[in-house]
């Protein structure tokens, strides 16, 4: 009788902790979801829209093109063979344990593992690996939750994770940003208890071969060269080729960034300047699009060719309050060192600070 009384409190302690981590996670995914600096529209306000998406053979070749090449697309995938399309919905319904999506620059694999850490099918852990330390060690539950939210204390995170262990087929881990990770995975690590200070990429490595939490789905968001460099054992069990908008969800999404400019930026854009207006199809550059065409610079001009379009960014956030004058030369060789490449028409560009001035 004792020992089902003591059982009952832990449950319901740990059932406590992990309402209290959903909240947080609340707070944080709202956040996370705003558009680009210069769009001033409200999040409820934008429709939910998502990517064209394909499920690939990617480790058995031909999945993707062998250069990173940005082609705007409509409604269909080309240059993508073994592919079968699906939604969005299939991607945390499948049977499949593990998913790698990968895509281009700009593509929406952050904005799309931020929806997903939204849904409400799971209790979902979203963690960008551009957050994770590569040289301090962590314990698996310090990763998972504290390092995500350490306002919480020691005994609320510890009995949200003893939920997780619990509960793990109700669990979702999402990872974003393979490619921009400081750290590699080794072929061969050694398997530690939950407890266990250790090296971040240990702890992933654990996770993705079922070492650690077995029960517990995986999607994990990179550019395809990352994914690919992956040691066999740590390769997904599926993998999501993700590549732009479609016309109508483009459509949608440009005329709720601009409001009521938006039949007359649709018209400039389209007639005047196609090249601009064919990078809309690419989810962040359609807002770096809009946001330039919303907040034009005199010293620019009108936004009539790529060119303009970031250095009019550039300039608004030159002049932001939010952006200081000895970042801006880092803040450009972090735009050009990543490039898309605009199929036989212009070499340009990336861009990393998808929310650097939102901060």
């Amino acid at each position: 009788m004792f020992e089902q009384r003591k059982d009952t409190e832990r449950r319901i302690k740990e059932q406590e902790a992990i309402e209290i981590v959903r909240q947080e996670q609340k707070k944080h995914r709202e956040a996370d979801l705003r558009p680009q600096a210069g769009i001033n529209v409200p999040l409820q306000n934008i429709p939910v829209v998502y990517p064209n998406l394909a499920e690939v053979r990617f480790y058995q070749g031909g999945a993707v093109p062998k250069q990173e090449t940005y082609v705007p697309s409509t409604d269909d995938l080309k240059g993508i063979s073994h592919k079968r399309s699906i939604d969005f919905d299939n991607l945390v319904r499948s049977d499949k344990r593990y998913t790698g999506v990968i895509g281009n620059p700009g593509a929406g694999k952050s904005t799309l593992s931020k929806r997903l850490a939204k849904t409400e099918e799971y209790t979902t852990f979203h963690i960008n690996f551009m957050d994770l330390p590569d040289d301090d060690k962590l314990t698996l539950p310090e990763m998972l939750i504290n390092i995500n939210y350490p306002n919480l204390d020691e005994e609320t995170w510890k009995n949200a994770f003893e939920w997780v262990k619990n509960n793990q087929s109700q669990c979702l881990l999402v990872f974003d940003g393979l490619d921009q990770a400081d750290f590699t995975f080794k072929k061969k690590f050694a398997k530690h208890t939950y407890d266990t200070k250790q090296f971040v990429q240990n702890i992933i490595a654990g996770l993705l071969n079922k070492k650690y939490l077995p029960g517990v789905k995986i999607i994990i968001t990179s550019r395809p060269h990352s994914m690919l460099n992956l040691p066999h054992s740590l390769q997904p069990n599926r993998t999501i080729f993700i590549r732009d908008l479609s016309y109508d969800n483009m459509k949608s999404l440009f005329y709720a960034y601009t409001g009521t400019r938006a039949k007359s930026l649709w018209f400039q854009l389209s007639q005047n300047a196609p090249v601009v207006f064919s990078l809309c199809y690419n989810p962040l550059l359609l807002q770096l699009v809009i946001a330039a065409s919303l907040n034009p610079s005199k010293d620019v001009g009108e936004i009539t060719t790529t060119t303009r379009v970031f250095a009019t960014v550039l300039e608004g956030l030159r002049r932001s309050d939010n952006t200081k004058p000895r970042d801006i030369a880092g803040l450009i060789l972090q735009v050009f060192k990543l490039k898309l490449v605009i199929q036989n028409l212009f070499k340009i560009f990336m861009i990393t600070y998808f929310y650097c001035a939102a901060d």
